[in-house]
């Protein structure tokens, strides 16, 4: 698994993109450089049109502090797949 997050200056938003580099799975990403403090939503976003996001957390809200500790559940474990995910504060 390959992953890369960029985090808005103030905490607010941030993206992250996985990539899974060969067949296996890592059960949980944890996240990095978020607001401990903050709740977020999670999305996953740029699916292909008609299909329905695998990621169990996708549509809820979650800790900054849980993210950075627990991380969010990784459902991706082919070879080759990717998923791009999206946090904002609420």
């Amino acid at each position: 698994m390959a992953s890369l997050s960029y985090v808005s200056t103030d905490k607010n938003d941030a993206v992250v993109y996985l990539y899974q580099i060969q067949d296996g799975s890592v059960p949980q990403v944890i996240l990095g450089g978020l607001d401990a403090r903050k709740n977020y939503r999670v999305e996953e976003v740029g699916l292909p049109k008609g299909s329905t996001s695998r990621f169990p957390g996708h549509g809820k809200i979650f800790s900054g502090a849980e993210l950075m500790s627990t991380g969010i559940a990784n459902p991706l474990n082919a070879q080759f797949e990717s998923a791009i995910l999206l946090l904002k504060t609420q």
